[in-house]
């Protein structure tokens, strides 16, 4: 079946889980910009790719699960693939359980009776689409029988990375039973495991709505109560559906703990596509494309008697290496690892180190994103800092001032509609605008291309909370 002749699922509703921490992807992902919304120059993002597939294979416009703080980068990204998306914020991340259930509420509320929800992860790389789209109509025909469909991943290496699906018995030609759920296991147990054709839990899963409300009343009822009152006190903001602080009671939870591995109606459907979470560097090693050494190489690199390495090198930046092996090097810029590829995921130490430091780049990139735009840190010193802004068309910063610092303004490229005090003023490409502290001032783009400019802050402190907002469309404090 080709793609142009597929037929929708009509009665099912995709849902995103889109937060996380990125922390395992170190450092091109963290916590301020994790690996879904990561994309190279040209290229879709993970969450974007998971956007065009479902909107292809589902008829419901997707449902996207997502923390407050990513609230502008889901919608921008969503925007940016003509994607009509519901955004549900979360006021803090509570795991896949709660997300779980949230999602189910909100789809029994919502649409007709009997609608199935789909829920997938935001950040997964899947290859082969019309047999992930025949996938899913084994598991919505499954889910008719009130099953709760994971999909199983036939493994093509002993990974210790994934956890393992006992099949039991066939409940139609791609769909079985699950006998046993087995959490990751060391590098002999999973050669075991893939000689007696376990598969992989991909995490993913479709299910008849009400089935996996009455499992959580029979299982965590209080997990359900806290969510239910969450999304019946949630507000409406901007678009986005902010579900209430409730949400933050619920217990920190996999829907794997809290349903799936207690519950009599598990099943998997046998996947036919590649599948790979990307969760750790030696994954998105293995996915990537490889020379005739096994090195996979991105950017400006130079290797040489080196095999089997992952290397990164950021733009503007050169990385080289000599003898190296089964290495990954990521240059971001502002940050560089080097790691064993099997060793990489003990990253997370090291990050608590950094950030017991005070360091911000165990959280935050280089390009620090806002509703309106971004900005990149170019250089800065004791009484100084530079900028580079980029106003997206339309966006509009806040009213604000600053106590202790000035700014010097200088459009590089687009046009800058610049309030200083009572005077408004458009300006133009090589024109500036000086704002001294204490003085009101706001920054939009009015045009149809990107505003970039170069900001020069000068003063006693250059801290971003010396901001007073006394205006903002995007109701920040």
């Amino acid at each position: 079946m080709t793609v142009q002749k597929r037929q929708l699922i009509e009665n099912a509703v995709p849902v995103i889980l889109c937060g996380g921490g990125g922390t395992r992807l170190w450092p091109l992902s963290r916590k301020a910009f994790p690996k879904q919304f990561v994309a190279d120059e040209g290229a879709q993002s993970l969450f974007q790719q998971t956007l065009s597939r479902l909107k292809s294979i589902f008829a419901h416009d997707p449902v996207v699960i997502t923390g407050e703080k990513y609230k502008f980068l889901a919608a921008r990204q969503a925007a940016q693939v003509k994607i009509n998306a519901t955004l549900i914020c979360e006021p803090e991340g509570r795991n896949s359980g709660p997300a779980a259930i949230t999602a189910a509420l909100f789809v029994r509320d919502r649409y007709s009776a009997g609608t199935q929800t789909a829920l997938f992860a935001s950040d997964h790389v899947i290859k082969g689409e019309d047999e992930f789209y025949h996938s899913a109509l084994a598991a919505a025909e499954a889910a008719k029988a009130g099953k709760i469909v994971t999909f199983g991943i036939q493994p093509h290496s002993p990974s210790e990375a994934y956890g393992y699906i006992r099949l039991g018995s066939a409940l139609s030609e791609e769909v079985f039973s699950v006998a046993q759920f087995v959490e990751k296991p060391d590098r002999a147990r999973a050669e075991t495991y893939l000689q007696q054709g376990f598969l992989w839990n991909s995490g993913n899963f479709l299910f008849d709505t009400q089935t996996v409300i009455d499992e959580f009343t029979k299982f965590e009822p209080e997990i359900l109560r806290n969510a239910q009152t969450a999304l019946s006190e949630a507000t409406s903001d901007l678009g986005a559906l902010e579900l209430s602080p409730r949400y933050g009671a619920c217990k920190d939870i996999s829907f794997d703990y809290a349903v799936m591995e207690r519950t009599d109606r598990a099943a998997a459907v046998r996947a036919g596509y590649f599948w790979s979470d990307a969760g750790v560097w030696a994954a998105v090693h293995d996915i990537a494309e490889q020379d005739e050494a096994g090195n996979s190489f991105s950017g400006k690199v130079y290797a040489a008697d080196s095999q089997n390495c992952y290397i990164k090198s950021a733009p503007g930046s050169v990385t080289a290496v000599i003898g190296m092996k089964d290495t990954v090097v990521v240059n971001t810029g502002d940050a560089v690892l080097v790691t064993n590829k099997y060793k990489a995921d003990e990253i997370k130490n090291l990050l608590v180190e950094m950030k017991a430091d005070g360091l911000p780049q165990a959280e935050e990139g280089q390009v620090t994103y806002r509703p309106w735009g971004n900005y990149r840190s170019v250089d800065s010193g004791e009484r100084y800092q530079v900028k580079r802004i980029t106003v997206y068309p339309g966006g509009k910063l806040s009213l604000q001032k600053h106590f202790h610092r000035s700014e010097h303004w200088v459009v590089v490229t687009g046009s800058a509609l610049v309030t200083v005090g009572e005077k408004t003023d458009l300006i133009t490409e090589n024109q500036s605008v000086y704002i001294p502290a204490g003085v009101v001032h706001r920054l939009e783009n009015p045009g149809k291309l990107p505003l970039e400019l170069i900001e020069v802050q000068s003063g006693a402190y250059l801290g971003e909370d010396d901001i007073v907002r006394l205006e903002d469309v995007y109701n920040r404090a």
